[in-house]
């Protein structure tokens, strides 16, 4: 897992990182919030510990940047003890938690499991390709900004593409991925009912065919 220190005081920033690769993290450290954001668009990282008084660029507006460009790397907010303003601002901005200095490391590193522990549960259940999402939790789909209502067959077959981008999958697939190996109850003419009217309520350019094989939703990431 890495982890970004994004804290301008170099001894506790240290301090956290001596901490940290102790536990078997690899963690990399920004004095300043350009340098941090910078770092954050070039590289991956699994989670921030981000400090709100920053030069250059304040934590808030550093996270804000990053929710705004629909990067969602778990944030952990280290703020003043007494500063509940910041606080507030920080979790507004889509900080997931904060921890008041000073803390101790047990604290710490409790947070910080917790932390990749949810994002990791999370990023499980949501599926997407483009701008199409389907958690597979609360059975929502999303395109762009919009909500889409699905049959259960037809969120089986969007749940089974995304599980498989790039795949060309086959009528006969698909069928027994609804109704079970060898069921009576299969057609073609029944997936492809349920196929036209999942992309008519997804859109064009989710899921394509392939004459004479089979359909294929591709990712492009």
């Amino acid at each position: 897992m890495r982890i970004l220190i994004a804290e301008d005081q170099k001894q506790l920033s240290q301090s956290i990182k001596t901490l940290l690769e102790k536990e078997r993290y690899e963690v990399e450290q920004a004095f300043d919030g350009e340098t941090a954001l910078d770092r954050l668009y070039e590289q991956h990282f699994d989670l921030l510990l981000l400090d709100i008084m920053m030069p250059k660029l304040d934590g808030i507006s550093l996270l804000k940047n990053l929710r705004a460009h629909d990067n969602n790397i778990a944030t952990l907010m280290l703020t003043a003890r007494d500063q509940v303003e910041d606080r507030v601002n920080g979790l507004d901005a889509g900080a997931d938690d904060y921890l008041p200095k000073p803390f101790s490391n047990l604290e710490l590193l409790a947070r910080i499991r917790s932390l990749l522990r949810r994002h990791s549960e999370h990023k499980k259940s949501i599926l997407g390709v483009s701008d199409l999402t389907l958690n597979t939790v609360t059975r929502h789909v999303i395109r762009g900004e919009e909500a889409i209502v699905l049959t259960a067959k037809e969120f089986m077959i969007l749940e089974l593409f995304l599980h498989h981008p790039n795949v060309i999958l086959t009528r006969l697939q698909l069928s027994e991925h609804i109704w079970g190996e060898g069921c009576i109850e299969r057609s073609d003419n029944a997936i492809d009912a349920h196929l036209k009217n999942l992309r008519r309520k997804i859109g064009e350019g989710i899921i394509t065919t392939q004459r004479g094989i089979g359909y294929i939703v591709r990712s492009r990431g």
